[in-house]
């Protein structure tokens, strides 16, 4: 097969691990029993739980995500007259009448 001469860019990313001295020696004899390097144990591994937490994570994403997570109160609940900001001071005048009436007797 001849090449096109287009070559794909992989964007590949380095991610790097560490183990006990005990974790790889398992892993080397893991490795070695299915008669490949430690590398492609390893990214075949990955592979296979990722393939087996897609349908997971599909779920996941498809979950409808509200628009404003703050809306306290569905549209037909509101009614704008509602909203008119009162003044404490109008609103308790009678009372600090009240206080001070009795303050000066």
């Amino acid at each position: 097969m001849a090449s096109t001469g287009k070559h794909r860019k992989h964007r590949y990313r380095k991610v790097t691990f560490k183990f006990s001295k005990r974790e790889y020696e398992v892993l080397e004899k893991c490795a070695e029993l299915e008669s490949t390097t430690i590398n492609k144990f390893v990214k075949r591994n990955i592979r296979n739980g990722i393939d087996e937490m897609m349908p997971r994570l599909k779920a996941w994403l498809d979950q409808v995500q509200p628009e404003n997570q703050l809306k306290l109160f569905a549209d037909n609940e509101f009614d704008e007259r509602e909203t008119v900001q009162k003044s404490m001071v109008e609103e308790y005048h009678g009372f600090y009448e009240n206080e001070k009436e009795e303050g000066e007797k």
